[in-house]
Parts: structure tokens; C-alpha cells; sequence
């Protein structure tokens, strides 16, 4: 059987949308002309199933993942003026390539070869041509050399060959948080921000745009919004989307014939149906209500061939790592040595640490990072 093998980065360090009526906001976008925005009312289809239900483990022991790993490659990233990096929020791993993105303290995107080398930075923030307010996220088309960035606060895409060199930008009429690689190398997912103004498309959590960013259609409808999510909760493999919305208890499967339940999660004591509506999409409210009180799953995930891992935060505040395997469905599950517990850091906190910062699988890696002075700080 096939175990987990980890690629550690190392490096050394160098949105909320507020309410607003629609008349402020379609000031803010200018005149919308709903017909050049593209299909609105398109609906993606919705396939029947379940999904494979996962019965996770909630234990607060000890976590112990060394008899799943196979091998743990450390690449330490070359340290320059040019390349000093503050937070690691995204890694996109190519077959000679890390990209990694820093959107609010360098506001930059790094390049760098497997080797560590520093290759260069892909744009610039400024409100220049070509450059953006702040390198929100991206994703990369090896086959293309194209790298298209998104800029949320500056409401576009940007389009970069890989070599740098600035192409073009599209505006958008709406508003997004992150962009995802869709199926069709024309195509995108656009994870929906706030858009009340367009009543359309307001009540859906994912669009599938084009590269002129019109919308060819929504998916994952919800009735009550929330103000908050956590990032980057998908994982994309050939022409396959798993996708995870916030505390959701369902990992969904999207593919081109349609989106379908690929795993149920059920969690002792989970957050009740209705949360989203008794919240009311404020953080607060879901503290107030919810936090040490509920079990749920936070967020992270990743599946490989024979695993997938999730990241959940007990009642008590515990995150819990569960990783279940496909082949014998068994269940390994456990707090890891980084979070305390009088225990040395060890390589389960040492992956626990990279996974809370930034990763990413690439064919059947996970790739994360571990910032040099907080593995320093923990251990004295």
C-alpha cells in the first residue's frame, strides 16, 4: 500500500466585505448591463448520492502519523531581496515549478524552481497596467504559460505568461474571493463573495465563469449567507473538483457531467442543520452560539490515493486530525504533538503546522511549509 509522502517548504519571513444596499454597490461597479455578464440563470447540475459516509473519530489522544508517512522532503527556499517572504497563503506546485503566493505582507507571487532556487515575482502591487492592488489568489496553466491573478480589492483578473510578462485584464461586475482551475482549461470556478446587487447569482456559493469573467453558471445554492469562510477548502485532480464550504459537513465531487455528495462527514455532536439561519452570517453570533459547544469540520482536508485527512475543532476547542483510509475504512485520529499535551515536537506537529499554513497535493504529494523561526519558538 501506497503511504503519504510530504514535501516541507522552508522559508524565512521577511476579507471581510461589509454590508452595503445595492444602490452604493452598483455605484461602486458603474453601470451593470446584466446581459454581458453571461448566463445568470444557468444552473449547474445537481447529481443524486450520498456520497461515502465518513464516521470520524473525535479522540483527544495523542496523534501519531509516523507509521503512515513514507518519506518527508525538506526544500529549504533561497533567501534574496527579492524573494523575502512574509506568510505563505497558497502553494501551487507544477512539474518544475512552486509558486507561492504572500497577498498581504509582500503582496507578492514567488517563484521558485524544486530545488528552492528563486526563479522571480509575477506582477507587482501598485495601480499601474499590469500590476494589482493585492495578488488575492491565482491559479497556473503549465501547458499555457499563463498565470491568471486575481485581485479582489481591485475587482480583476490579471493574465501573466509564466515568464512574467504582463498580458491583459478583465474587470469584473461582481464580486469573488478566490478563483479555482475549472475542467476546461477556458473555464474557472469562482468561489461567490457578497452580491446582493445581482439577485441573480447572490444566493450561490460557486460560480463557473469564463476568462472574460462571464458567468456560465451557479451551483451550491444556500439560503442564509455567512460573513466569514475559511480559505481555500477545495482540491483539484485531472479534470475533478473536491470542494468544501464552510463547516459544511459534505466534501462535494465537480466534475464536467455535473456536481455530486463525494463524502458525508458525520461528526459526533456537529453543528445543527440550521446554524447558518440561528447565526445569521455573523461570526460572533456563531461564536456566541456555536463555538465550544459544537463539534465541526473546520476546513481543511486533502485526499490522496488511499487517504483522506480532515482537520475538525472539537467543543472543547481541540483541533482534531482524522484520516481515514479508502481501502480498509479504518480510522486514525488524534491531536498532534504541536498543540501541547507535554509532548516534543514531533513530524505529526510538524505536518499538523503545515497544513495550518498554506499546502497544496500535487499527483500524490502534499506540499506544505514551515516558517523557520515558529518551529524554533515551540520547541523553546
Amino acid at each position: 500500500m501506497k503511504y503519504i509522502t510530504f514535501i516541507l517548504i522552508l522559508f524565512t519571513c521577511g476579507s471581510c466585505v461589509s454590508k452595503v444596499d445595492k444602490n452604493k454597490v452598483n455605484q461602486k461597479f458603474g453601470k451593470i448591463v446584466k446581459t454581458e455578464l453571461g448566463d445568470l440563470d444557468s444552473t449547474f447540475q445537481k447529481l443524486e448520492g450520498q456520497g461515502e459516509i465518513i464516521p470520524v473519530d473525535l479522540k483527544e489522544d495523542y496523534l501519531d502519523i509516523s507509521p503512515l508517512i513514507d518519506s518527508v522532503v525538506l526544500i529549504p527556499l533561497e533567501a534574496t531581496d527579492q524573494s523575502l517572504i512574509g506568510n505563505i497563503d497558497k502553494i501551487i506546485c507544477t512539474d518544475d515549478r512552486f509558486y507561492i503566493l504572500d497577498k498581504r505582507t509582500s503582496k507578492n507571487l514567488f517563484v521558485f524552481d524544486h530545488q528552492g532556487k528563486f526563479i522571480r515575482c509575477i506582477g507587482q502591487a501598485g495601480r499601474g497596467p499590469g500590476e494589482y492592488l493585492e495578488p488575492s489568489d491565482f491559479v497556473v496553466y503549465p501547458k499555457e504559460n499563463l498565470i491568471i491573478v486575481f485581485d479582489q480589492f481591485g475587482r480583476q483578473l490579471l493574465y501573466y505568461g509564466t515568464d512574467g510578462s504582463f498580458k491583459q485584464n478583465v474587470r469584473l461586475k461582481y464580486i469573488l474571493s478566490e478563483i479555482i482551475p475549472a475542467f476546461q482549461d477556458s473555464l474557472l470556478f469562482a468561489v461567490s463573495g457578497d452580491n446582493r446587487h445581482l439577485e441573480e447569482i447572490a444566493k450561490h456559493d460557486l460560480l463557473l465563469i469564463n476568462r472574460e469573467g462571464k458567468v456560465i453558471s451557479k451551483m451550491l445554492p444556500y439560503e442564509y449567507r455567512l460573513n466569514f469562510s475559511h480559505e481555500y477548502d477545495y482540491q483539484q485532480k485531472d479534470s475533478l473538483l473536491l470542494y468544501h464550504p464552510t463547516f459544511s459537513d459534505k466534501i462535494y465531487e465537480i466534475s464536467p457531467q455535473g456536481i455530486r455528495t463525494a463524502y458525508q462527514v458525520e461528526i459526533p455532536k456537529g453543528l445543527p442543520s440550521n446554524f447558518q439561519e440561528r447565526c445569521q452570517g455573523d461570526y460572533q453570533n456563531f461564536c456566541n452560539l456555536f463555538k465550544q459547544k459544537y463539534n465541526y469540520f473546520s476546513g481543511g482536508f486533502f485526499a490522496i490515493e488511499n487517504y483522506l485527512l480532515l482537520s475538525l475543532i472539537t467543543k472543547n476547542g481541540k483541533p482534531i486530525y482524522s484520516i481515514y483510509n479508502k481501502q480498509t475504512k479504518e480510522i486514525t485520529a488524534g491531536v498532534p504533538a504541536i498543540h501541547g499535551g507535554g509532548r516534543p515536537f514531533d513530524i505529526a506537529g510538524t505536518i499538523a503546522y503545515s497544513l495550518s499554513n498554506g499546502f497544496t497535493v500535487y499527483e500524490d504529494y502534499v506540499v506544505g511549509n514551515i516558517l523557520f523561526t515558529g518551529i524554533y519558538a515551540y520547541r523553546g
